[in-house]
């Protein structure tokens, strides 16, 4: 790997400091030291994602470098910046920001191919160039790059002679309706179609309408992002309710404590998917007494917990009793895994000895403040 080298501090600091040779240099030296760090302020998240500057920052921590290399909050200008780092290559090559002109590019590295072929960003022009070619059988390839993310249904029906797996096609959350109706002759598989398939209920109500409806999977659709919980309580001609998959369902937005207390009993066993639905808030938990609340999967979710400043508070209001004391003997590492972590937090919590290492490691971080960051 190539890339310009850091500029090393303390190098940097000891020639500066070597040209002190009196106490008025000394004094101005220190004034422009101070003004030169009010005037830049505190930027660190315009510049780093909130892992970035964590690995920096806390380099000798048990860092997890499988899940580091694969999280998202990486790009490879920073593997290269920091190439010192014990970078996963299993991990960089199942990393969504890693292109196959970036693999191809630096082809020496210990590439592992099926990933780069089933997760790195590939288009048209890199499937026509020369060295897209791997020492895989063909099936076996075309299965790895079928259900690849970044390939769209343009990018298939520019290569239709290429033996595509539609099994694996029907895996990629690319297809849509639309498309599923206008190429009948496809062998779809309705199972994996059913979970990712970008649809409205309107449609298929109008398809099970229809004299050939097609074979919708129920339990897969509970999961399907289009399907919202409105349209599954509200169905009147769709299936039977037992139909559907309640792991999917209560995981999808829209719970509310009314909800919640109406159904408690049915519910009941239900408490692992529930405690990791998107809508809940730490009001709805405090309302609905007797449920039993996955405590870890809640410091997880970041609509329960905002920050982690939130649960040690209540900890530290209600220590010994209540619904706050949950929190005391229930997994407060997880909250590492909860995606409204900074930097900031684990700094300053952590000489309590509660980070999760390993957590932090594969944490997508929802606070990212750096220009165009998502």
């Amino acid at each position: 790997m190539t890339a310009s080298h850091p500029c090393n501090i303390d190098e940097l600091l000891c020639k500066i400091i070597s040209y002190i040779d009196s106490g008025r240099v000394y004094g101005i030296t220190r004034l422009a030291f101070k003004r030169s760090y009010i005037a830049c302020g505190d930027r660190i998240d315009e510049f780093y994602t909130q892992l970035q500057f964590m690995l920096l920052k806390f380099p000798r921590q048990p860092w997890k470098w499988e899940w580091v290399s694969a999280n998202p909050n990486i790009t490879w200008e920073f593997v290269l910046t920091h190439r010192d780092r014990p970078w996963d290559w299993n991990g960089l090559s199942r990393n969504p920001n890693m292109t196959w002109k970036i693999a191809n590019d630096y082809r020496h590295e210990p590439w592992n191919w099926q990933y780069i072929y089933m997760y790195a960003k590939i288009t048209q022009a890199d499937i026509q160039h020369p060295d897209f070619i791997i020492d895989f059988p063909d099936r076996f390839f075309w299965g790895l790059i079928s259900r690849n993310p970044s390939i769209t249904w343009d990018v298939v029906a520019a290569n239709s002679a290429k033996p595509w797996d539609w099994n694996y096609l029907s895996v990629n959350p690319n297809m849509t309706w639309d498309i599923v109706k206008k190429h009948p002759e496809v062998p779809w598989h309705w199972r994996s179609l059913s979970r990712v398939i970008k649809v409205t209920w309107e449609s298929i109500l109008e398809d099970l309408a229809s004299p050939n409806p097609k074979p919708w999977d129920w339990h897969e659709l509970s999961y399907n992002p289009s399907i919202t919980l409105d349209n599954i309580r509200f169905n009147i001609n769709g299936p039977d309710p037992k139909d559907w998959d309640m792991s999917g369902v209560l995981r999808k937005p829209g719970i509310t404590i009314q909800m919640i207390i109406n159904n408690k009993d049915e519910w009941y066993n239900y408490a692992d998917y529930l405690s990791r639905n998107p809508g809940l808030t730490f009001e709805i938990v405090q309302s609905v007494s007797g449920y039993p609340w996955r405590w870890d999967e809640l410091s997880k979710n970041p609509g329960v917990v905002p920050d982690w400043d939130f649960v040690y508070n209540l900890i530290k209001i209600i220590p010994n009793g209540g619904i706050h004391a949950k929190w005391d003997t229930w997994h407060l590492s997880n909250l590492s895994a909860n995606p409204n972590t900074t930097w900031r937090m684990v700094l300053k919590y952590i000489k309590m000895g509660k980070c999760n290492w390993e957590e932090l490691s594969r944490n997508t971080y929802h606070r990212d403040s750096r220009p165009g960051a998502t």
